[in-house]
């Protein structure tokens, strides 16, 4: 029986992705160069596909290098910032980048001997913290780091796993996949440049200068974040609610280079995290948004500056929240959050901290979860102290009427809460503790006291002033 022929399968073939970088003979528009990203089957076909597109543009080249592997710095930096509409509007237009997203750019020293970036580096943070910091609480995790070596740029970590000690290996594998990257790089232009017979003296010194950078990246094969963290803040653990350190870090040794750090930089990034928590889940925002304020408030080491920054956060968002209401919730291009009525949830929730942080020294504010256990005004004052709240109001002449005066009763309890030195309920109990304390009585969600003098009425005013006098006599 004669054997039948058998053919052979065909294999698929593999795909790798190859970053390939080109030169243009003269410059086009200012650039010099470019590179992509091809998922190809090997380096010649990576090249023909990227010579294919610069033919069909009609682009001229020369000098096309071809390294296996993607250049993870292509999308480090990379992204469109979520919350970029929402921060420009809040900004305003005097300040057109202040909402990018800001990596630190170093400030070199060239021909001073003398000259030690570590210690001005630290002079410039810590005159920038006491005169700028606006009461925040900054991490001092290393964020952005710099390689030792000349030529290569800042590498901004992943913000998340920076504070979040499980996902340091995470962190090492990134920068460890950027450094085998430009070594790929240089290797690659090592073995071109070794194939030439006759090298030119600038090839021959672009040899030598590699082959000296290629030895200087690998000094950083073992790098590990664990151990770079140990070393720089021994004992230390991170805390995920603080704001990102905008230091700048050699990756070598941890030594501080000088940085350039904008005006607005601590306050976008205070915006941008408030935006985050209110863009999350809807049974949690709130919850979070007051914790994030109640950290910071107790951490900053400046309570009244943060409660500034606070009160100057809800005007513009209360401004960029008028504007939403005129001109409707698509105001500007590509927002998220941008939306009157979402804006105007996040300034009640805002302002319903402030009203309680302002009563209180920052050690001794109480926290949003002790608030939620008092839900009478007589659990909150005290069963002896509402009797003498209800003689007070009723010599004063304020009683409940359904259709008016409601304001009164709520600067009367207002003035019984300063009066005791207790902390004025959170804006959505208030309802709920005026329905109790006096019974049959109907409130809304507008039936909340106002801290502002300048917000509060003549009858607010003179209710508050009638009950206090009669309390302290």
């Amino acid at each position: 029986m004669a054997k039948g022929s058998s053919k052979a399968t065909a294999q698929p073939t593999q795909r790798s992705w190859y970053t390939v970088g080109w030169r243009y003979p003269n410059p086009i528009h200012g650039a010099v160069g470019g590179s992509m990203e091809v998922h190809a089957t090997g380096e010649a076909d990576a090249k023909a596909t990227v010579e294919a597109m610069l033919r069909t543009k009609r682009r001229a080249w020369e000098g096309i290098t071809v390294v296996k592997g993607r250049d993870p710095g292509l999308t480090w930096t990379g992204g469109v910032d979520r919350y970029a509409a929402e921060l420009q509007s809040m900004i305003g237009r005097l300040h057109v980048n202040a909402a990018a997203p800001h990596t630190p750019s170093p400030i070199w020293v060239h021909g001073d001997p003398t000259h030690d970036p570590d210690a001005t580096a630290r002079t410039m943070w810590a005159k920038f913290m006491d005169e700028s910091s606006h009461g925040l609480s900054v991490s001092d995790f290393p964020r952005f780091v710099i390689c030792d070596v000349n030529g290569y740029p800042t590498l901004p970590l992943p913000s998340e796993a920076v504070k979040d000690e499980t996902r340091w290996d995470g962190i090492t594998a990134v920068v460890r996949e950027q450094l085998e990257y430009w070594k790929a790089t240089l290797q690659e232009r090592i073995e071109r440049l070794g194939k030439v017979k006759r090298r030119s003296a600038e090839d021959a010194d672009q040899l030598k200068r590699d082959k000296a950078t290629l030895k200087e990246l690998e000094a950083f094969d073992r790098w590990n974040y664990q151990r770079y963290v140990e070393q720089l803040l021994p004992g230390r653990k991170p805390h995920a609610l603080d704001l990102d350190n905008r230091r700048l870090y050699r990756l070598s040794n941890g030594l501080l280079i000088p940085v350039s750090l904008g005006t607005y930089v601590l306050r976008v990034d205070f915006w941008r995290r408030l935006f985050v928590l209110w863009d999350g889940p809807m049974d949690k925002r709130a919850d979070n948004v007051r914790a994030f304020l109640d950290h910071h408030h107790r951490k900053g080491g400046k309570p009244e500056a943060f409660r500034d920054l606070v009160k100057d956060t809800l005007a513009r968002l209360r401004r960029v929240a008028e504007k939403s209401h005129r001109q409707g919730p698509h105001m500007v291009p590509g927002a998220t959050l941008m939306n009157a009525d979402s804006l105007d949830l996040l300034v009640e929730k805002i302002d319903g901290w402030l009203q309680i942080a302002v009563q209180y020294p920052a050690e001794m504010m109480p926290t949003d979860a002790e608030l939620s256990q008092v839900s009478t005004f007589a659990a909150l004052l005290g069963a002896t102290n509402v009797e003498a709240v209800r003689v007070a109001m009723n010599a004063a002449g304020i009683v409940y009427k359904p259709a008016k005066g409601k304001g009164r009763i709520v600067a009367a309890l207002h003035a019984a809460c300063d009066h005791f030195s207790k902390p004025t309920p959170r804006p959505m109990d208030w309802p709920s503790m005026l329905a109790e304390f006096i019974p049959g009585s109907t409130w809304t969600a507008k039936s909340i006291p106002e801290a502002r003098p300048s917000y509060q009425g003549p009858q607010y005013k003179e209710a508050y002033r009638a009950v206090k006098d009669r309390l302290s006599q």
